[in-house]
């Protein structure tokens, strides 16, 4: 969930603005269809944050005395 359900291939080789086109294209199409089944309105689809990570490297001492 961390990249909004997007494959990491998709983040990776920058694929996401086109897979989140064709996904909100096909979730506004079902809204039109039966808006009745989205009690809080539309559905926006989410974008992934332009970071994520499994283990997120730490900042070594040296690195934070460089930028000071």
């Amino acid at each position: 969930s961390g990249i909004a359900y997007f494959t990491p291939e998709d983040v990776h080789y920058g694929r996401v603005d086109e897979v989140l086109s064709n996904r909100q294209t096909v979730m506004d199409r079902i809204y039109s269809l039966h808006p009745e089944r989205f009690v809080k309105g539309p559905t926006k689809v989410k974008k992934p944050d332009d970071k994520v990570w499994i283990n997120k490297p730490e900042e070594s001492q040296e690195a934070l005395k460089n930028v000071a």
